[in-house]
């Protein structure tokens, strides 16, 4: 069984595009059953809403 380690860090800008691309695959469906906004822009005002925590 091949293993891969797990590390932790910080996000950066660098990782905006991976971390909308995440949200998408991952909240997509739920957000729309909410009746919530599924666009780029609303995903990017989310993660920004605590994006020092991410």
């Amino acid at each position: 069984m091949d293993t891969y380690p797990i590390r932790l860090r910080k996000a950066t800008w660098a990782d905006m595009d991976f971390l909308l691309e995440l949200r998408d695959q991952t909240m997509r469906h739920h957000l729309q059953k909410a009746g919530a906004l599924t666009d780029k822009d609303a995903y990017k005002n989310r993660i920004l809403y605590h994006f020092d925590d991410a």
